[in-house]
């Protein structure tokens, strides 16, 4: 389980993130004049906790000052989102539900509440809560992303999620978050070029290698295959490890009829990783269509020797090449092999390969 100290810095990273000021605490009390000073001055030195990044400490502080001030907004907003981004699930959903009851004006809280209902897949009970928070504002860039985001989920047909995809980014031009999902959304529709047009956008804002890579694999759903190889050829200069760039960059290569290229390519992300098995996949089906027969059989032969998974298709590789030049005698020592590991697989595969 991920520690409480980790999830304390996700909260700082994901409470900048919705772009709020949270305003001093109006909340009004029966106590003196004397007291009313004595609080205004904990809270400045736990918020400044949790400014300062030290959440762990204010999140104890804050418990500590509810004891005194049980129906105070703030401090139980505060300590529900917390526990939320800490997965403390029934802490966070008790102390933000007081807070709702306590300000139902605060949008803040059904944001969090949400969000927090989103992290557990309870996907409706959040669409409820976050259609609360439009109520009172219509521009924060989280609650935006997350009704899109929801709506595309539960499939929704009275929210128009491109609406809110678009707020959020206006709201937030820096939010590459919702940049994806809004690229992702209009692939769902095979709408290629607006999504290109989106991540194009988001690159403009922020360099992003999640979304530079999203646009290198789009080319070659466009069949842009040109585009293709210059991104991932530029991917891969800059991550030199990113092995499924390499396999992609050859998969384009080899659609351009640029076979030699391809070959050199994936043989450079097999000396990488060995251990990423589609490299070397697509290197003796690249043979197998050159009729390269030995050389792809060494290299099914490899395979078999460093994979635990798929030897059972490796072995039938092997024994389609062996059928293909007539070889019967390796042909059935495959086959053997074959009905070692699975009879009916190695029966189902003899009948395929007559």
């Amino acid at each position: 389980m991920v520690s409480f100290k980790i999830l304390i810095a996700i909260t700082i990273i994901l409470f900048s993130l919705s772009c709020t000021k949270l305003e001093d605490n109006k909340t009004v009390d029966n106590s003196s004049k004397i007291s009313k000073i004595k609080k205004s001055k904990r809270y400045q030195e736990a918020f400044e906790l949790f400014e300062n990044k030290k959440v762990e400490k204010a999140y104890k502080e804050f418990f500590e000052l509810l004891k005194e001030y049980p129906d105070d907004w703030k401090l139980n907003y505060y300590i529900g989102m917390i526990a939320a981004k800490g997965y403390q699930i029934k802490t966070a959903e008790h102390y933000l539900k007081i807070a709702i009851k306590l300000s139902p004006e605060r949008w803040e809280s059904y944001r969090e509440l949400a969000s927090l209902y989103k992290s557990l897949y309870r996907y409706k009970d959040a669409l409820i809560e976050i259609k609360k928070v439009f109520k009172y504002n219509n521009d924060d860039a989280l609650s935006n992303f997350t009704l899109a985001f929801l709506s595309v989920k539960l499939k929704d047909k009275t929210i128009d999620p491109i609406k809110y995809y678009k707020q959020a980014i206006k709201s937030a031009p820096k939010y590459m978050l919702a940049y994806i999902h809004f690229g992702q959304y209009y692939l769902s529709l095979k709408e290629f070029d607006k999504a290109e047009e989106i991540w194009i956008k988001a690159l403009k804002q922020r360099d992003s290698i999640t979304i530079r890579r999203m646009l290198a694999s789009l080319s070659i759903r466009k069949k842009d295959y040109n585009e293709a190889i210059k991104r991932y050829k530029k991917l891969i200069k800059e991550k030199p490890n990113y092995v499924e760039g390499y396999l992609k960059y050859g998969n384009a290569l080899e659609k351009l009829n640029r076979k030699k290229e391809a070959e050199k390519i994936y043989k450079e992300a097999i000396d990488i990783k060995e251990s990423y098995i589609y490299t070397s996949q697509a290197l003796a089906e690249l043979y197998l269509k050159e009729k390269r027969y030995k050389e792809a059989i060494e290299v099914y032969e490899n395979l078999l020797t460093k994979s635990i998974s798929n030897k059972e298709y490796f072995l039938f590789k092997q024994a389609e090449i062996f059928k293909e030049i007539k070889d019967l005698k390796k042909f059935n020592t495959i086959i053997k092999k074959l009905k070692k590991i699975d009879t009916k697989l190695a029966n189902n595969y003899i009948k395929y390969l007559k």
